[in-house]
């Protein structure tokens, strides 16, 4: 396929991740099960459930060779379904935060040494994401990206701050065209600063407080994404609509209203990289064909991507469902 993938970063030479899950006393064997399949899903290399020692710690130690190491990692199964690791606490719903830290740990030595994503410190990645998790509960469609900011913020627990160059860009912003209710809060920011060139960073104030900071990305700069990697994560179990057969006849129809219909179908939102999209000059209503028969999901979204120059990118948002990020076969700089 050209023009559809399931994006996951991971580096060309990864490290081998083994994973041992230690319970407390008269811990429930359905949560155990559950813990097993959501890192069976993430693709650990190994894993391991028993109950904890007396005084175990959560620690991660490194085997293995420089050039293909081991890491080797405990995790304490604590009530209530809280999983302690060294880098902070985890619930069954933070299947993106896990996929994201199994990311950052096979990249090599950053991780190990316990770096943090965007400067902070384990808590207050937590209490970051955990506000960032929560979903948009209003309508957005028309909304300018400066309005949905302003509707957003009361419910926040993180303030949000426009730096002085993000802010004649955010006054411009045009209506949305996407609706993103439903949608995880972070997820929803990340997509509509996008659209006009901006995006967001969490970080620590001159009072070490955590604020929500939306600037204008400089080069290399990290910001929050509108969409997580989905590690190992299989397609088949993300989303077995999309290789179900389906009847399909499409003639000569708008590339939106098609893949709307199909979103519809498959219950997940589809967001378009409209500051792309601009760029190269292309619009979301360009005709599209699909010969009358029988597919899958999959293919016809690939095929109606590709004769528009476009691709799909499947992503999860930060509370771990899935979603479509439309954008350029060529990427777009900044």
């Amino acid at each position: 396929m050209v023009g559809l993938y399931w994006h996951a970063e991971v580096p060309a030479a990864e490290a081998r991740v083994e994973i041992e899950l230690a319970t407390q006393r008269n811990y429930i064997a359905t949560s155990q099960q559950q813990w097993y399949r959501l890192f069976t899903e993430l693709g650990v290399d190994n894993l391991r459930i028993r109950k904890a020692l007396d005084g175990e710690k959560a620690e991660t130690t490194t085997a293995g060779t420089k050039t293909s190491p081991v890491y080797r990692v405990t995790g304490l199964l604590q009530a209530g379904d809280v999983l302690v690791l060294p880098e902070g606490k985890f619930g069954l719903r933070d299947r993106a935060r896990l996929a994201q830290w199994l990311a950052d740990l096979r990249s090599g030595p950053a991780a190990k040494a316990g770096a943090r994503p965007f400067g902070l410190d384990a808590t207050q990645y937590a209490e970051v994401n955990s506000d960032l998790s929560r979903r948009v509960g209003f309508s957005t469609k028309e909304l300018t990206p400066a309005e949905l900011l302003s509707k957003l913020s009361p419910a926040l627990n993180h303030r949000l701050v426009v730096d002085r160059l993000a802010k004649a860009p955010l006054a411009a912003g045009e209506p949305l065209g996407e609706e993103l209710q439903n949608l995880t809060t972070g997820t929803a920011l990340a997509y509509a600063l996008r659209q006009v060139g901006l995006g967001f960073e969490p970080r620590a104030d001159a009072r070490k407080q955590v604020v929500f900071a939306v600037v204008k990305p400089a080069a290399k700069q990290i910001i929050w994404p509108a969409g997580w990697p989905l590690g190992k994560k299989k397609p088949d179990k993300l989303l077995p609509a999309l290789f179900e057969s389906t009847p399909v006849d499409i003639d000569d129809y708008p590339l939106d209203e098609a893949l709307s219909a199909i979103g519809d179908k498959l219950a997940v939102p589809i967001l378009y990289d409209h500051y792309a999209l601009d760029r190269r000059g292309i619009q979301t209503n360009v005709k599209v064909t699909f010969p009358p028969g029988k597919s899958w999901y999959f293919k016809i979204i690939d095929k109606l991507l590709h004769q528009a120059d476009l691709q799909g990118e499947w992503k999860l948002d930060d509370a771990g469902r899935p979603l479509l990020w439309v954008t350029t076969l060529k990427p777009v700089r900044d």
